[in-house]
């Protein structure tokens, strides 16, 4: 069985290459364990063509981890484009990886996140997210 740490490493840096190069503003979620309490962390990631993105604290890849595990939660990530634009994606996590949403999900999420509708920002892009193939273990 995988450690805690090598799942979330894992598990982020299958996002990141899912994401590829540019500037992500990337959201994990989890509702703790047994609580109705849910914990967010954010995280400004450059990723490049020549390496692979640290961690981005012990936090962000502790809730991940436990999300990764089976707590409720997902990912959202905000990537910056060319002009002030951007394109917004998500997965949420169950059975251990990530799904793809929609982006109708992504957009409800954004949109109207408490059943209210507010306005699309100007210059986002709600889009789906790209299929994140599960690493493969020798």
């Amino acid at each position: 069985m995988l450690s805690r740490d090598r799942l979330a490493a894992d598990a982020f840096h299958a996002v990141t290459t899912a994401l590829g190069p540019g500037t992500h503003h990337i959201v994990v979620s989890g509702q703790e364990w047994d609580s109705p309490t849910v914990q967010v962390f954010t995280a400004q990631v450059e990723v490049t063509a020549d390496a692979a993105p640290a961690m981005p604290s012990p936090e962000f890849g502790d809730l991940l981890a436990d999300v990764m595990l089976g707590i409720p939660g997902g990912i959202i990530a905000r990537t910056s484009g060319p002009a002030k634009t951007y394109a917004v994606r998500g997965w949420f996590i169950a059975a251990g990886w990530f799904h793809a949403m929609t982006a109708a999900e992504i957009f409800n999420a954004y949109c109207a996140p408490h059943g209210e509708l507010l306005p699309p920002e100007p210059g986002v892009s709600y889009e789906a997210g790209h299929p994140i193939p599960r690493p493969v273990r020798a």
